[in-house]
């Protein structure tokens, strides 16, 4: 199993477009328990304000040049704000508030963070497991921070032993130190959040996380272990983190992976011709669904793009499966970014299709990876592309 040099940033294809903005009623629901001073919700106020700027230059764009690709925004002076924040002696809630931000303009492009050691270690100082702070934005806040901290445990360790393996190094099926160690890390600060916080939200998503580990590392008996607890305890919270688990990692679900691919017969674009996974046998290939109205789609394309140039010499291939209700659109966007020279379908019923409501699709992009003997090897963008490399290395 290969590892990738982040362990958390593997799970999803997160783009510039991800929006985290602040909802005011949760936020409510969080003062209410603080009960922050007014030096503090006037401190709030800038930082949503910043929200609202941000994501008006990025629809802006979006609106002029019909893609989010290629977007830039300058972070330095809101990063500089937030920064000294956090660092100072304000109160503790504004300082965790400030710090739930860094993940969302994180992973909005700002890379600032990345080698600022004194900043990370002290939102990891300030942010402790039960805090109620977590309800702002935990699918990505539990993610970032976990990333954290099992980066400084690896310095920790490396500073007081021998090197660990280098992770290109790390290609077997076995867990080996490097892996035992990340595995350990990473559950231990998730557990502590799933544990001890008493939000149901912040511990259904710290749960998916749990999974996203425990599936990353083939512990699948453990995967179906945390998936009935999510299902059984968790299912009426109706937020998209849950819903993509509760398919991804159904024990029954059609995209598991071991699982033979769906029987599949889809007519191409332009074509009189049909693919079907009869055809494709005997190949690698990626099942890819999509639209054009999908940011995070659009962004990890490139990626895809990449996959096609790299191994399509290799018994390799890709079937695009876009879920846009107009051929029109889909032309335009060819036009504007370039062909997609592979194979090619559009499902204009979109999510009402038979076949996509056969999987269980509920929202896209889905990423599945079939080897040539029909079987599933990999169920999302982040997971193919390990795969892909340890299959043609």
């Amino acid at each position: 199993m290969k590892l990738l040099l982040s362990i958390f940033l593997l799970f999803y294809s997160i783009s510039l477009q991800a929006q985290v903005s602040l909802n005011d009623s949760l936020s409510q629901e969080i003062i209410k328990v603080v009960n922050p001073s007014v030096h503090a919700l006037n401190e709030i106020k800038k930082m949503k304000l910043f929200d609202s700027t941000f994501a008006e230059t990025f629809q802006q764009y979006c609106i002029k040049n019909q893609t989010p690709s290629g977007f830039t925004f300058d972070f330095s002076s809101y990063y500089s704000y937030l920064r000294n924040i956090i660092l100072s002696d304000s109160e503790l809630f504004l300082r965790q508030y400030a710090a739930m931000q860094l993940p969302v303009i994180n992973l909005n492009g700002c890379t600032l963070i990345r080698q600022d050691s004194i900043l990370k270690k002290t939102c990891l100082q300030i942010l402790k497991p039960e805090d109620i702070i977590w309800r702002l934005n935990p699918e990505y806040s539990i993610l970032i921070f976990t990333n954290m901290y099992v980066n400084f445990a690896i310095k920790d360790h490396l500073s007081k032993k021998k090197p660990m393996p280098e992770l290109s190094e790390v290609m077997n099926d076995k867990l080996n130190e490097h892996d035992d160690f990340i595995m350990k890390k990473s559950f231990e600060y998730i557990g502590n959040i799933y544990k001890y916080n008493s939000d149901r939200t912040v511990k259904a998503n710290a749960l998916v996380r749990i999974l996203d580990l425990v599936y990353l590392f083939e512990y699948y008996d453990k995967v179906d272990y945390y998936y009935n607890i999510l299902k059984s305890e968790y299912s009426d919270i109706k937020i998209d983190e849950i819903k993509i688990a509760l398919i991804q990692y159904n024990p029954e679900g059609r995209l598991r992976v071991g699982n033979t691919c769906p029987v599949f017969n889809l007519p191409l674009i332009d074509s009189d011709k049909t693919i079907s996974e009869k055809t494709l046998k005997g190949k690698y290939y990626l099942l890819q669904f999509w639209d054009t109205w999908c940011g995070p789609c659009l962004a990890e394309m490139h990626e895809i793009r990449e996959y096609y140039k790299k191994y399509k010499s290799k018994n390799f291939t890709i079937v695009s499966i876009s879920l846009d209700y107009s051929l029109e659109r889909l032309k335009d966007y060819w036009k504007k970014e370039g062909a997609m020279p592979w194979y090619n379908i559009i499902l204009k019923d979109s999510f009402d299709n038979n076949f996509v409501k056969y999987l269980g699709i509920t929202g896209v992009p889905v990423i599945i990876l079939v080897g040539p003997d029909g079987k599933i090897l990999a169920n999302s963008n982040s997971m193919a592309k390990p795969k892909l490399e340890e299959i043609f290395k």
